[in-house]
């Protein structure tokens, strides 16, 4: 195989003019080797020769250029790099101050911080349901859903063969009972007399033992479907029995067919009422002492709550702290209505900060502040365009709660209008620990 020497001093696609010895300087021409006619290929754009060399040796200074470019960015001395890492460190205590959001000092308006899941828990007298006594059939019903009733209204009424037996048992041995008594009384004279026997007594005796047992039972069984004296003279009368609500309130479940047949313990009716209730409130971490708390309902019920709770519990499984409060002026509930807790303060001590504007060191929380002077009227984010304030200084606040990005603390020194790093962590520098002076130390 042999290999094509071109010749570099010649512009690509040009004839070789050059003399020659066998041919007597005449041009060289090239022959095609097959007499077949080689495929057409596109026109690619002429160069000029001097062109051509200059963006050669441009495309070599820029291959040298790149090759020194780092030695270029190198510190050119030790005190050079010292600075480097000077800057690289955090740079002075102003920059990083300039460079941080100051937030105003606020009164607690965060929703998160100030508001509890509630609910209402009412007593059990709060509401009712009616359940058949023993296996009956309805008969009718009184009451649609949605009723008001009071205290001894009639809901349901049924047929129980078992109560109505228990009634039937009750009336006829009072005046067997009566019977076998005197019989006795008259055989224990005879007896005495030496007319009968012993025997003659002990059959009454027996009697009257069997017809007592009779008696206890029908009684228990008709006390046990809370039936008194008065409707058992009424259940023999109409057969039926009549389900009558225990509690005033209205009818919210209603299950009743005529006719159909109920088994004992099926519910027939439940009826919602109100009654002394206590507002359990769900909450993580601690309530702020001597703070002022009202329950708001999704009823449009709105009252105090009283200032310590009844009893507090931990829930199971999620760990959040379970408090019931009652109501301040003791009043009656429904229950289950939901709501929220809100919580309000007076106390000046107790503010608003932006949670990530606290830092935490050996069990205790700082803020940096730059100087206020009263009330905020501006608001917004500070970046150090205005006013300057001069250096920071690390405040110890105490943090009742915090919540999404808020925190809830008490602090004597801050005031509303004073400004807080947003990042207490730059502007109070890394590595730099605040003490329980006023100005902190440094390691």
């Amino acid at each position: 195989m042999s290999a094509t020497i071109h010749d570099i001093s010649r512009p690509p696609n040009q004839p070789d003019t050059r003399p020659n010895d066998r041919h007597d300087c005449k041009p060289v021409t090239s022959t095609p080797r097959h007499t077949r006619p080689a495929k057409a290929r596109p026109k690619q754009p002429r160069l000029d020769y001097l062109d051509h060399l200059d963006r050669l040796r441009g495309l070599a200074l820029l291959t040298w250029i790149c090759a020194l470019a780092p030695a270029c960015t190198a510190p050119t001395s030790e005190d050079d790099a010292a600075q480097d890492a000077h800057a690289n460190a955090g740079g002075g205590e102003g920059e990083r101050s300039a460079a941080t959001a100051w937030i105003p000092v606020e009164r607690p308006t965060d929703a998160a911080l100030l508001e509890l899941p509630a609910q209402v828990v009412a007593s059990a007298a709060s509401h009712s349901r009616l359940d058949a006594p023993f296996q009956g059939t309805v008969v009718a019903a009184s009451v649609d859903v949605g009723d008001r009733v009071v205290v001894g209204d009639g809901v349901v009424e049924l047929r129980v063969p078992v109560l109505l037996e228990a009634a039937a048992v009750l009336a006829g041995t009072s005046a067997q009972l009566d019977s076998h008594q005197a019989r006795r009384e008259r055989l224990e004279a005879l007896r005495g007399d030496g007319l009968v026997g012993a025997g003659d007594v002990f059959d009454i005796e027996s009697g009257i033992g069997k017809l007592s047992a009779e008696r206890r039972l029908a009684l228990a069984t008709l006390q046990s479907a809370g039936i008194d004296a008065d409707e058992r003279r009424a259940l023999l009368r109409r057969g039926t029995v009549i389900l009558r609500a225990p509690i005033e309130g209205v009818v919210a479940d209603l299950d009743a067919v005529p006719g159909a047949v109920v088994d004992a313990g099926e519910s027939l009716a439940q009826i919602l009422g109100q009654g002394r209730a206590r507002i359990e409130v769900a909450y993580s971490g601690a309530l702020p002492e001597g703070v002022e708390l009202e329950f708001i309902g999704l009823d449009g019920s709105r009252f105090a709550l009283a200032s310590a709770p009844v009893a507090t519990a931990i829930e199971p499984g999620l760990g959040r702290v379970l408090a019931w409060y009652e109501p301040a002026d003791e009043r009656q509930l429904s229950d289950g209505v939901r709501g929220r807790v809100s919580i309000s303060s007076t106390d000046a001590s107790i503010l608003e900060v932006p949670r990530r504007a606290l830092r935490l060191h050996e069990g205790k929380a700082f803020v940096a502040r730059r100087g206020g002077g009263g009330e905020d009227r501006g608001g917004g984010e500070d970046r150090g365009g205005g006013e300057d304030r001069g250096e920071p200084e690390v405040v110890e606040v105490q943090v009742l709660r915090s919540a999404g990005s808020s925190a809830l603390v008490r602090s004597e020194v801050l005031r509303v209008g004073d400004r807080v790093a947003a990042d207490a962590q730059t502007v109070l520098g890394i590595g730099r620990e605040p003490s329980a002076g006023e100005g902190g130390h440094q390691h």
